[in-house]
């Protein structure tokens, strides 16, 4: 079988549905377009006798919101509006269920359509400010509210973690960034204690310590992680992010070389599917993408040793990128191979 964790949804009406798990799973370790699939699946063809599942609607929706790794399109923005809608008329007698879509409806109704696409929660101004310690006063009343639910709580650690972005990009506050990213890594630790082997736990308390002065309190999240997730590419990459802050550079190495091989396993892009995924660009998303992203990071963990011969041989491996991929417009594989080769130039001189 397929290992990537273990989520406990037991508090939604569909939660014991082996798609919802599956999908949540995925989506935990930030593999959208494969979490997105499972979803629709539950959504076209709800469990057992249920006209619908409300909490498919919230994950779907949740799988258009990147936080961490960049901007929501305008395009994904719309379909996430529409799941939105969709999923509020999804009748439920759970409360959690009816509060957790208001959540994810706050989320979205934050972020506003720009020309350049580049859409976040709260960009700048005092407004945004405002709304900002609004959408998180309304969080914390949830989770008064549910006190035991995890995904709750996991949602507003990406909240807090989406904002300590915002601050740090416009060079805002680095002080009001780091409270929110301890206050995210706090609630992290504190779910840690009773769900060792939840993805989501792990992967956002990494997240939320991923900086110099934090990065001490994760290692060992970073550590288990590759263990909790052995077959999810992302998960076993993580870990260096932690070992590069911390000077651990052999460690980081064998994080991503682990990643750099399931992301290049043809299964990978298709994990329990039965065909569910036949799409070009999903595979090649999920393959090509994290192996970049691994690739920049073994590269510069070499650099840091003084390796350079191995970082050069390293750089022919970009030679091996299909060409038709790179031709798709996506910011994560743009920014790993233009940062590889920045990498190789400053460390070794090499202008």
């Amino acid at each position: 079988g397929v290992s990537l964790g273990v989520v406990d949804l037991s508090n939604w009406n569909c939660g014991d549905d082996e798609r919802m798990i599956s999908g949540m799973l995925h989506l935990h370790s930030f593999s959208y377009i494969i979490a997105r699939e499972y979803f629709y699946d539950v959504i076209n063809n709800p469990p057992g006798n249920m006209k619908c599942c409300k909490m498919a609607y919230w994950a779907a929706a949740n799988s258009h919101w990147y936080t961490l790794w960049g901007p929501t399109s305008n395009e994904e923005l719309k379909e996430a509006r529409v799941l939105i809608n969709e999923g509020k008329k999804c009748d439920t007698e759970k409360d959690l269920e009816k509060d957790m879509m208001k959540l994810v409806e706050y989320v979205f109704n934050t972020v506003e359509y720009k020309t350049n696409n580049e859409n976040r929660l709260f960009v700048n101004s005092e407004i945004d400010k405002r709304e900002r310690n609004w959408l998180l006063n309304e969080t914390e009343k949830l989770i008064e509210k549910h006190p035991l639910d995890v995904e709750l709580k996991l949602q507003y650690m990406l909240i807090l973690n989406d904002y300590v972005l915002v601050e740090l990009n416009n060079n805002v506050d680095d002080v009001v960034a780091f409270e929110y990213a301890l206050r995210a890594g706090e609630i992290g630790e504190e779910l840690f204690k009773d769900h060792k082997n939840h993805p989501g736990v792990l992967h956002y308390i990494i997240h939320s310590y991923d900086y110099p002065k934090f990065s001490h309190k994760a290692l060992v999240h970073a550590r288990l992680f590759g263990d909790v997730a052995p077959d999810q590419a992302h998960a076993l990459h993580m870990a260096a992010h932690i070992y590069i802050r911390e000077a651990l550079f052999e460690n980081s190495i064998m994080s991503d070389i682990k990643s750099m091989l399931i992301s290049l396993n043809y299964e990978y892009g298709y994990l329990a599917f039965d065909q569910v995924i036949e799409t070009k660009r999903a595979e090649e998303y999920v393959i090509h993408d994290e192996y970049l992203h691994s690739l920049s990071y073994l590269i510069y963990s070499n650099l840091q040793l003084a390796r350079d011969e191995t970082a050069k041989q390293l750089l022919l491996v970009m030679n091996n990128v299909d060409n038709i991929y790179l031709s798709i417009n996506e910011e994560g594989p743009s920014y790993s191979m233009n940062v590889i080769y920045a990498y190789y130039a400053i460390e070794t001189r090499s202008w």
